[in-house]
């Protein structure tokens, strides 16, 4: 189907008023299409999806025929926006049209300056909404959920479960996880998804903006100045990226729509329904800022239906490996940049490395990996391709190889302490996985256990 972005229907019983309409708007630029009733109107969204929908409320003798219309519109073509007109409103039926999806209502006889100012907006609301979808297959991509853990496992059975639900979703996991995949991954799974996903950082906006820009603002005459994320989020979800950072008196507001199920915007007069879902998220410790009484406590019970959290990929080394050779295999996709293999040792230092900053840094990491090892891409990615601090030895307390250890010991003795801590690194290192570790050190998995039992090492005491 055909998108004309500056296209108009115009949808009126009176051949005059669709006429009269049609020449002003003809005048500014637009291209106009009309239609006298709602299967004529039906028939022009089947064929091209117009940017914005001008729709009558009162058609023929049927007083409420323009808000079945407004219904359908709303439910087949979500991203259009529709302003009403009528002579015959009034303040109910303006809330009314409002609260089932009608971007304005204008009243008849209208203030030409007044119609085109409505049309601009909508248009560029709709402008704005068809990008967001654009972005969005781009965002897909750019934000899966990847990894083959149990945890990773746990959590993409858990968005299945609750994605077909409007449940609130939590999440919770430290800087650079994948709390945005789960949170897309969510609203791509559930019956929302063909509706706008709109991401909205709670710690980016100064508190001065951030109250305009979340729940928009209206002028003294009721018109719409700003249009907040609440609004861009009709129909489909938004994600509270950090929504502890909000202050506290928004927290008291975002308590009320919650439990009001309804918001004002900035100076406005009217309720509007809330008919989106809210998702959040935190690298905080929310139970530590409710104890502190920067987190209200009741907000925390509302926004966490369904809590997931998202441990670090340092816990879940299978993991890295996954993450690192998909990037790798897609880095075209990812960075521009030609795709390559990576050296077995290079690799080795990837999953021992602890990674501060998670799937961002690892990310940011292979990025760099790409371009520091030069434009062959029949090379390997070597250990001199990667960032300094990830050449640094990582060793936990329980590996710690200085000679100190092994300078008053026989040649025997020493053979078998380094190969009993090297052991209980390699399988630290897999979380317990002997075969992954017998087959990192090349290593077939029966003499592994039989050697681990000679050296006296348990699973656990591995672990440990």
């Amino acid at each position: 189907m055909a998108v004309q972005k500056q296209e108009i229907l115009v949808v009126d019983d009176e051949q005059e008023v669709r006429a009269l309409i049609s020449d002003v708007l003809r005048d500014e630029g637009y291209t106009v299409k009309q239609a006298s009733d709602g299967q004529s109107a039906v028939n022009v969204l089947n064929n091209s999806a117009p940017a914005v929908v001008l729709l009558d409320l009162w058609i023929g003798n049927n007083e409420s025929a323009g808000m079945v219309i407004l219904e359908r519109i709303k439910e087949d073509y979500p991203y259009i926006p529709v302003i009403m007109i009528s002579g015959h409103g009034t303040i109910d039926v303006a809330i009314d049209a409002t609260r089932k999806g009608a971007h304005d209502f204008i009243e008849k006889p209208f203030v030409i300056d007044r119609l085109l100012l409505s049309v601009r907006r909508a248009v560029e609301s709709y402008l704005l909404a068809e990008e967001n979808f654009k972005l969005r297959k781009k965002v897909r991509q750019d934000n899966q959920l990847l990894g083959k853990s149990a945890e990773i496992s746990q959590i993409k059975q858990t968005i299945k479960k609750v994605a077909g639900t409007n449940s609130r979703v939590f999440i919770i996991g430290p800087v650079g996880v994948e709390t945005e995949a789960i949170a897309i991954e969510t609203h791509n799974c559930s019956l929302r998804k063909n509706s706008p996903f709109i991401l909205f950082n709670c710690a980016n906006i100064t508190s001065g903006v951030l109250e305009k820009e979340l729940f928009g603002e209206e002028n003294q005459n009721g018109e719409i100045i700003v249009r907040g994320a609440f609004d861009a989020a009709e129909n489909g979800t938004i994600f509270l990226e950090e929504v502890t950072e909000l202050p506290t008196e928004l927290q008291s507001k975002l308590v009320r729509v919650l439990q009001e199920n309804y918001y004002k915007r900035a100076n406005g007069r009217h309720a509007i329904d809330v008919n989106f879902r809210i998702i959040s998220s935190t690298s905080s410790d929310v139970e530590e800022l409710i104890t502190q009484g920067k987190f209200r406590q009741d907000l925390y019970y509302r926004l966490g239906i369904v809590p997931i959290r998202v441990p670090p990929i340092k816990n879940r080394r299978e993991d890295i490996e996954y993450m690192a050779s998909f990037f790798l295999k897609n880095s075209k996709d990812f960075f521009g940049l030609p795709s390559k293999r990576i050296s077995r040792e290079a690799l080795s230092l990837l999953t021992s490395y602890d990674w501060p900053g998670n799937v961002r840094q690892l990310r940011n990491v292979i990025e760099w990996m790409l371009i520091m090892s030069g434009e062959n891409d029949k090379e390997e990615i070597s250990i001199e391709s990667l960032p300094p601090d990830i050449k640094l030895p990582q060793y936990s307390s329980a590996s710690d190889v200085s000679m100190d250890k092994f300078i008053n010991l026989s040649l025997k003795d020493a053979r078998d302490r380094f190969e009993r801590e090297y052991l209980i690194m390699q399988i630290n290192r897999f979380l317990g996985n002997v075969s992954k570790a017998a087959n990192f050190i090349e290593m077939e998995r029966s003499a592994l256990h039989r050697k681990l039992r000679s050296l006296g090492i348990s699973r656990e005491e591995a672990r440990e």
